[in-house]
């Protein structure tokens, strides 16, 4: 009888895992909940910060971090396009309240792991005159 032999993740999907669920645990959302079929607001603005960090700050391709969601690549451009839209626009990005928590929590989660904020989402937010 053959054996089989089992992959691991590579190094940045299982960081970005360890993320995910830090990330959700700070923001008291259940991974799952994120992960799952909802739509609600908030579970959504979650789902969309996380995906956009993913492929923006940790440069995983957007099919990685879609199937780690349980969604399809398609719904990760559109998460990406979403949060840039309304980053860049800082009126839109006052009316959305708890999206910037999303976002202020991602961010501290991301230095207390690794030592600088985001990168790409920070110049997003940078007001430009």
């Amino acid at each position: 009888m053959g054996s089989v032999f089992l992959y691991a993740q590579p190094p940045e999907q299982n960081s970005f895992a360890h993320y995910m669920r830090t990330v959700c645990e700070e923001a008291g959302i259940s991974l799952d909940l994120v992960c799952g079929p909802t739509r609600r607001q908030d579970v959504t603005d979650m789902r969309h910060v996380l995906m956009c960090v993913g492929t923006r700050e940790y440069g995983l391709p957007s099919e990685v971090v879609a199937q780690m969601m349980r969604r399809d690549r398609t719904c990760c451009i559109h998460a990406v396009k979403r949060i840039r839209g309304i980053c860049l626009d800082p009126f839109a990005l006052n009316s959305y309240k708890h999206l910037q928590s999303c976002l202020h929590v991602a961010d501290d989660v991301f230095f207390d792991e690794w030592g600088h904020h985001f990168k790409t989402i920070s110049k997003w937010l940078t007001v430009k005159k």
